[in-house]
């Protein structure tokens, strides 16, 4: 974790090795909202991603739910346990996809 890619072919590798370790994924979120929060005194802090970093961006505000003020997805893995989606904490958040795009939890246009 912690790295960035150079290629399409790198960047799939890094978001599949992202996918296998999800637990060092959500550290990695907890350290960057530890960096805004504790060393840029950020008042506010949310998350926004689009395709894999959309379902990231969810997941961040479901693995800090009272520290997340916000979380936009664009496309991205969503979460469709309610139990699990209850836990959302205090963020609000915007799940946008494109007209006529096939919309994940719906399985068809």
């Amino acid at each position: 974790m912690g790295e960035s890619a150079d290629s399409p072919d790198q960047a799939g590798k890094l978001a599949r090795q992202a996918g296998q370790n999800p637990g060092q994924a959500i550290s990695n979120l907890k350290q960057a909202y530890a960096y805004l929060d504790e060393q840029q005194n950020a008042s506010n802090i949310g998350t926004i991603g689009w395709c894999f970093g959309g379902g990231w961006s969810l997941q961040a505000a479901l693995a800090m739910p009272q520290m997340v003020d916000a979380a936009v997805i664009y496309y991205g893995r969503l979460v469709t346990d309610l139990e699990q989606l209850k836990t959302h904490g205090n963020a609000d958040s915007r799940h946008l996809w494109g007209r006529g795009q096939r919309h994940p939890s719906r399985g068809s246009k």
